[in-house]
């Protein structure tokens, strides 16, 4: 049986000296702790990496609306081929799972709110009984006898706080997903008793603080314009064609099916030998400010972080992100106060000009 440990005295007639200096401990602990933080590591990438499979549809999801049909179409012809999720993705996703959870029961329920379901399937079809979109609601909100669809998001903490309305959703090239998805599940219980034209996005930052909901409202021409791109989708994938390339080379560097080498539009950009392609909204994101703010300011200076600690992280050469082209260069230090050493010099251009559709802005492209 363990002894209680016996109270220490302490001498508090001298001041704490500050700063204090992380202890120095000896070899063998050193080995120890390295060991478990290791395997620790180790565990949890291979945990991540057994959730980051991605099941191959037989069509479209609402999750996975797309502004190229073409990515919609090799969704459900060759998703046995689509790259797995980064580790980083995964965790963003397994973090959404477990928020999904804390939000639909213990939260909304000590707050006095009312919810039904959770993961509730839906599904749209068209006249000739053809299977167009699936999709899972995430919970339903109950107020004065109607239901609420709401969604539940996450968004890097860098970025949160630039969602307020369902235009910084549309106008964002990596949220505007997100009202489309939500426009499915108000599609599908339109006819529903006790159903209203908006639903909600309930948005946390990963750090635990989630924003007042965000109302996003029924619009049936979007709807029916969203419905006929997945009709086309599963018409292609049917007949074994393939829609044209998408025309917005911007949207292509996002996209999983160029990366990794099914999909290979003709960019209309420079070719730049051996370029590699960065997709993270968080780096576009500090890019987009760096470009739009003044040095010096708070802004300004929050990008630079972001985009100096991937910068450091990566090889000399060639990048692009989104509309930016990244060009990174290796340079030597002289030895003076500190010893020589190298370090990577940056380069950033923007190579795209965006476009706006002209009738549906940045939601989402006219159907030909």
């Amino acid at each position: 049986m363990l002894e209680a440990p016996q109270p220490r005295s302490l001498d508090c007639s001298e001041p704490v000296i500050e700063p204090i200096q992380a202890p120095v401990t000896d070899q063998t602990s050193r080995a120890l702790a390295d060991a478990v933080i290791a395997e620790f590591a180790e565990r949890r990438n291979a945990w991540l990496q057994r959730k980051a499979h991605r099941a191959p549809a037989t069509h479209p999801h609402a999750s996975a609306i797309d502004k190229c049909t073409r990515a919609m179409v090799y969704d459900i012809t060759r998703g046995e081929q689509k790259p797995a999720f980064n580790l980083e993705t995964t965790a963003r996703v397994e973090r959404g799972t477990k928020l999904e959870k804390r939000i639909i029961g213990p939260m909304l329920a000590e707050m006095g709110m009312e919810s039904i379901g959770q993961q509730a399937f839906c599904q749209v079809r068209n006249s000739q009984g053809d299977l167009l979109c699936t999709g899972h609601v995430d919970t339903f909100l109950l107020y004065e006898g109607l239901i609420i669809p709401t969604d539940i998001k996450t968004a890097h903490p860098y970025r949160w706080h630039r969602f307020n309305t369902a235009q910084d959703f549309f106008d964002d090239d990596w949220a505007w997903r997100y009202p489309l998805q939500l426009m499915v599940y108000m599609h599908a219980y339109s006819t529903t008793p006790g159903s209203v034209p908006f639903g909600f996005i309930l948005l946390d930052d990963c750090l635990g603080h989630v924003k007042d909901p965000i109302p996003i409202f029924y619009d049936e021409d979007l709807a029916n314009k969203i419905m006929d791109r997945c009709q086309q989708a599963l018409y292609h994938a049917r007949d074994h064609t393939l829609p044209d390339f998408y025309s917005d080379p911007a949207h292509c560097t996002r996209c999983d099916w160029h990366k990794c080498g099914v999909c290979a539009p003709p960019m209309n950009y420079e070719a730049v030998g051996g370029v590699k392609v960065i997709s993270s909204e968080e780096l576009e994101q500090a890019l987009l400010d760096r470009e739009t703010s003044e040095p010096g300011k708070r802004a300004f200076d929050a990008a630079e972080r972001i985009i100096g600690q991937t910068v450091k992280r990566c090889e000399p050469g060639t990048y692009l992100c989104g509309p930016f082209r990244i060009d990174i260069v290796e340079q030597s230090r002289a030895a003076y106060a500190v010893p020589a050493s190298s370090f990577n010099k940056k380069k950033i251009d923007r190579f795209i000009v965006l476009a706006k559709d002209s009738e549906l802005g940045s939601r989402i492209d006219e159907v030909a």
